[in-house]
């Protein structure tokens, strides 16, 4: 019993020395383990005040035991955010283009709360009061001058001839630690140009390591005190900067920012409006009631938007899995788009489409049907990608279109290499969906198993293993059974792969199983046929 204690202390820990090492006063709410060979369960409960709405899971396992621990947080009287988790959780390998285009266009169109990317100075002088302070903390004794401090780290982050600065370097350590504790005495904008150089070292592996962490946190948690003093502009301008560090998602500044400008959307210029659904688009959960209400302004000042900005309002939305539900501007959207054909940009095109596709229903049916009809003369003026979201369009309304998917199918054939396995396993479902008889049948799902094979594809695999089962399954219906891919599918270490993600991404059916079923009838036997029965 003795060494069970020892073993559970030592998880619990490991795991706060790990995650949340500068805030020892966060303790957890659920703490369970199981030993192997052991039924005993051991609990442990604390309760601590967490400073967001969001609850917080952690699950480890090793050859010795599990635990499984749960955060529940409280409201807030303050905004602190205790711990961070890495962006290791939320990056792609395949990085979405969407994001960055979205922004390019804010900073084309001269947005005031938006940025290009920090190269150097900014353009206006920060207070150059001289405050002291005394620290000692641990090992750090130090008698400076705020300004001294920002001086030597701007010096440091703009300088060019360190082609090695990292900002993890012991070097730096002292630097970073007195610049952190300093910044409760700098003005507004000393903490705007702190962000600004913060910009300009190169990323760290991850948003936890050290010393990257102690300041970006701090200075999460001054931004947030600091927002009711900005302007909108200077509000808008802080989350921007966010972005370039890639943090927007899991900073407390991001949340509160937009929580802030939902609560004065009459007070928000339609450029205002555009970025806080991009901000929105970042931070992906949001208030729900809140988009409702957006849609009532969109409306308004839809008119004096380009078709780039209102695709930055559909990709708010899609990313927010938010449907519009307003019938006026939808039309509004689907008039705005069919006037841009000729000259819209791909991803633009994607970000409208599918936002479209999550908000048609059937009493706007016509109007999408007029919508797929004009866009079929342009499909071979955009990307595949773009093609493929306008095909999928009619689905949810079952809108049956055999002369435009004839031409996605062709556009798509002809830059297969170029498409992403997410996408081909949409046209797949397309063309299963309304079982469509395709002129080029045969080299065209050749090619689809040709590239499935391909070990080009295997990274993409790995991500998104639920798109191979879709796609074999579609392939299915179409007749076409590529016997190695079927046996990997129903490897039980791929199986594995699967475990918390098909039901994300397939509502339709149990496609493992459906799978299955086909594969039994062709009389090809998997690694676990046996086990199966």
């Amino acid at each position: 019993m003795a060494m069970m204690a020892t073993r559970l202390y030592c998880i619990q820990r490991s795991l706060i020395n790990h995650s949340i090492k500068h805030y020892p006063k966060v303790v957890h709410e659920w703490f369970q383990m199981k030993v192997k060979g052991n039924c005993s369960t051991y609990q442990m409960l604390k309760h601590q005040r967490w400073y967001n709405k969001q609850q917080f899971r952690f699950l480890s396992q090793t050859s010795q035991y599990k635990f499984c621990i749960h955060c529940f947080p409280a409201t807030p009287s303050g905004f602190k955010r205790l711990f961070h988790v890495g962006t290791c959780a939320f990056v792609k390998t395949f990085q979405e283009r969407e994001n960055e285009y979205a922004h390019e266009i804010m900073e084309n169109l001269g947005y005031n709360g938006v940025r290009k990317h920090p190269e150097g100075p900014l353009m206006y002088n920060s207070n150059e009061q001289m405050l002291s302070r005394k620290h000692t903390r641990g090992d750090i004794s130090f008698d400076e001058n705020v300004i001294s401090i920002l001086n030597m780290f701007k010096k440091i982050s703009s300088s060019s001839d360190d082609t090695e600065k990292d900002i993890e370097s012991e070097k730096y350590c002292n630097l970073l630690k007195s610049l952190a504790h300093s910044l409760p005495e700098m003005d507004n904008s000393q903490i705007i140009e702190v962000l600004n150089y913060l910009c300009l070292w190169p990323p760290t592996a991850a948003t936890n390591t050290q010393q990257f962490k102690l300041l970006w946190n701090s200075l999460d948690r001054e931004c947030v005190h600091r927002l009711e003093s900005w302007t909108l502009d200077e509000q808008l301008l802080v989350a921007d900067y966010w972005f370039h560090l890639r943090l927007s998602r899991i900073t407390v500044y991001n949340s509160a920012v937009i929580g802030a400008l939902g609560c004065q959307l009459s007070s928000l210029s339609s450029q205002q409006l555009v970025q806080l659904l991009f901000l929105m688009n970042l931070q992906r959960k949001v208030n729900k009631p809140l988009m409702r209400k957006i849609e009532n302004y969109v409306i308004n000042l839809v008119d004096k938007l380009n078709i780039e900005e209102i695709g930055i309002i559909c990709l708010g939305y899609f990313k927010t899995q938010v449907p519009i539900k307003n019938p006026d501007l939808l039309h509004q959207i689907i008039k705005h788009t069919i006037n841009n054909l000729s000259t819209v940009n791909t991803l633009t095109l994607a970000a409208i489409v599918k936002q479209l596709r999550k908000s048609c229903s059937v009493p706007n049916r016509q109007l999408f049907k007029t919508f797929l009809s004009e866009c079929k003369k342009y499909i071979y003026c955009w990307e595949p990608t773009a093609g493929i979201h306008v095909g999928l369009l009619g689905t949810p309304i079952h809108v049956y279109d055999a002369g435009l998917i004839d031409t996605v199918v062709r556009h798509t054939f002809n830059n297969l290499e170029n498409v992403r396995l997410k996408e081909l396993s949409k046209l797949l479902f397309s063309c299963a969906l309304f079982n469509h008889t395709l002129h080029m049948k045969n080299s065209f799902f050749d090619a689809i198993v040709a590239e499935l094979c391909n070990t080009r594809r295997e990274e993409e695999i790995s991500l998104y293993p639920n798109c191979l089962i879709s796609s074999l399954l579609f392939l299915a219906y179409q007749d076409v059974y590529p016997e190695n891919l079927l046996r990997r599918a129903l490897d039980p270490s791929f199986q594995t792969l699967l475990q918390g993600k098909i039901m994300l991404f397939m509502s339709r059916e149990l496609v493992t199983w459906e799978i299955r079923k086909v594969y039994e009838k062709k009389e090809i036997v998997g690694n676990d046929s046996e086990n199966q029965g």
